[in-house]
């Protein structure tokens, strides 16, 4: 097996390989990052350069992941879904959020000669519904729900090094970060626009828990 496809192989996540499951309804802070100018990288390059860049990436932020408690939902392309869970969940999620951010313009300063990494963050946080989802013969343990729909519109609106987050997840972390409110936007699900706050990224400091 080609060496980059074994590392794609080895990083799906083990929710895929969990017991089947009718479905529960389940609090959960919601983590989707996804690529910036990845389609236009997928062009000028081998396809062996894009899955090698592809799978640095996806190593990098599941990495980071793993370390703040979080467990990766699925890969999307060049989309990252990971849930957190417990009485941290949302502190969790944003520390894990800053420090991909952090570690991917780690490896850009490393590798000048390679192509630079960019990442966009959305965080949500609510109920989401848990559950082995597909068809008979290709089941993946999944979450889904309005909360979900949330995250990923967050993510999308996202530009590079920034992170966006839902109100819920605002107010149970804005004791601890800085963030500025946006406009709000309409998302399918909620009936009203939703609120969205960018947070504020300070340049590395020991004090800094995020």
């Amino acid at each position: 097996m080609d060496s980059a496809l074994q590392s794609t192989v080895e990083m799906i996540p083990a929710n895929s390989r969990k017991k089947i499951s009718g479905g529960e309804r389940v609090a959960r802070t919601i983590l989707f990052s996804d690529m910036r100018g990845f389609t236009s990288m997928s062009e000028r390059l081998t396809p062996q350069e894009v899955v090698a860049v592809l799978n640095r990436c996806l190593s990098l932020q599941a990495d980071q992941v793993t370390k703040h408690g979080g467990d990766i939902d699925k890969y999307v392309g060049d989309c990252v879904v990971a849930l957190f869970a417990g009485e941290d969940m949302e502190f969790n999620a944003v520390r894990c959020a800053v420090e991909i951010h952090k570690t991917i313009e780690a490896n850009n300063a490393s590798n000048p000669a390679g192509e630079p990494l960019k990442l966009g963050i959305g965080i949500a946080t609510g109920d989401v519904i848990m559950g082995s989802i597909g068809s008979p013969d290709r089941l993946e343990y999944t979450a889904v729900g309005a909360h979900m729909n949330l995250c990923s519109r967050l993510c999308s609106l996202a530009g590079p090094r920034e992170i966006l987050l839902s109100e819920s997840t605002y107010q149970a972390v804005r004791s601890g970060i800085a963030a500025e409110r946006l406009e709000s936007v309409k998302v399918k699900g909620f009936s009203d626009p939703v609120p969205v706050y960018r947070m504020i990224i300070r340049p590395r400091r020991r004090s800094d828990e995020c």
